[in-house]
């Protein structure tokens, strides 16, 4: 799985949820949280919470490159001048 690098060159802290139907389907791969609920006719069923990552001014973060697919990402990467900087490994 390849990694990246993101940079928050921005002012303010970055924040982005890694949403199951975009990253996950990516890498063929669940990595949300998952747990058991139990519903109103008495069964067990699991209820996902997507990750997500936060970076403070001038913080870098190793994540999986499928986090480029989300349009925050996508968003912070072409502002002028850029929030996020991207570095690949």
């Amino acid at each position: 799985m390849a990694k990246v690098v993101l940079k928050n060159t921005g002012r303010m802290q970055f924040e982005a949820t890694e949403t199951h139907d975009v990253v996950c389907r990516a890498r063929n791969e669940c990595k949300c949280t998952t747990k058991r609920k139990i519903g109103i006719n008495g069964k067990a069923y699991p209820d996902q919470f997507p990750r997500s990552f936060r970076l403070a001014p001038g913080e870098e973060l190793e994540l999986d490159s499928e986090v480029l697919r989300l349009s925050t990402v996508q968003a912070a990467l072409k502002e002028v001048p850029p929030r996020l900087k991207l570095k690949e490994e």
